[in-house]
């Protein structure tokens, strides 16, 4: 038998991808009040393979932490040869508890990097009680954008397009290709009823949220992408893009620069022709494959 033993933390996509590259026969989540939402989010998309009930440990207090975690693995009977430690999630008093497990049995650990457009196992063990690092592994592995919503906010629905602006970028978006998929007009019933991005797009792991604004304040935009791409909703890994027909004032491009927002100007989109010029459809195109791919 293979047993994951899983930190969870805000983010919870690296708990669902290892398990699709690992497929260990059980996956346990280590989880605290404060992200025992997350673990129940995880529980569903992984499905039959979560041993029940979690492990709820203290955050911060190590000895705790240790003491719960050694004896969850007792109770189930698990031994050494079972056992995979997945680090990436937890606070870092988590990670220390669950390293400190694994050294002394002497078992294969990892973490799982999604940052910087890349999606990859670090795998380690240990070597006479030496942590080794050894080379990572690619994983092929993906969430569909509807897996992606569904783990993060549990609930969402479409909309409909506001204006022929909004439509004109989901068209193009539509046209980017193979490895890239592309949701518009998401309600993010999960956060709140009223909550909706113009739209959800996907290459790989890496996901972003899209805003076009045509004639209204730009600085909506920035509001909308930062609320939507916090730890607790969409994740801070999240790409943001806001796409308009007129170029910001100097002061939303300071704001939206601060936040890491990319900003395309397409300004054929402020007339009423029924595409963008095809100058203005390539820049849109280069601005998204630049973010998006490694």
């Amino acid at each position: 038998m293979s047993v994951m033993i899983s930190l969870v933390g805000e983010q919870p996509a690296p708990n669902v991808l290892p398990v699709r590259y690992f497929a260990p026969d059980q996956v346990a989540l280590v989880c605290t009040d404060r992200t025992l939402k997350q673990a129940k989010q995880t529980a569903k998309m992984i499905g039959d393979k979560i041993v029940r009930p979690f492990c709820e440990t203290e955050a911060y207090r190590l000895e705790l932490i240790r003491a719960k975690l050694e004896r969850y693995i007792t109770d189930h009977g698990w031994v050494k040869t079972d056992l995979l430690f997945n680090l990436t999630g937890g606070t870092k008093t988590m990670v220390i508890a669950a390293l400190e497990i694994a050294r002394r049995l002497n078992v294969q650990t990892f973490y799982y990097q999604t940052e910087d457009n890349q999606s990859l196992i670090h795998p380690y063990r240990f070597c006479e009680g030496n942590l080794i690092c050894e080379t990572p592994i690619s994983v092929e592995a993906t969430l569909t954008i509807d897996e992606f919503l569904r783990l993060y906010i549990a609930r969402y629905k479409l909309g409909d397009f506001k204006n022929d602006f909004e439509r004109k970028v989901a068209e193009v978006l539509m046209t980017l290709g193979p490895g890239y998929e592309f949701l518009p007009n998401a309600i993010l019933t999960g956060v709140g009823p009223n909550v909706e991005v113009d739209g959800v797009l996907r290459h790989g792991n890496t996901f972003a949220v899209i805003e076009a604004k045509l004639h209204a304040k730009k600085s909506e935009g920035i509001d909308q992408l930062r609320s939507v791409t916090d730890q607790r909703t969409l994740g801070t890994y999240t790409k943001r893009f806001l796409i308009s027909a007129d170029e910001l004032h100097s002061n939303d491009q300071e704001l939206a620069a601060a936040y890491r927002i990319t900003v395309v100007v397409l300004p054929s989109g402020r007339h009423d022709a029924e595409m963008f010029s095809n100058e203005d459809a390539q820049r849109l195109i280069k601005a998204i494959r630049k973010e998006m791919e490694p």
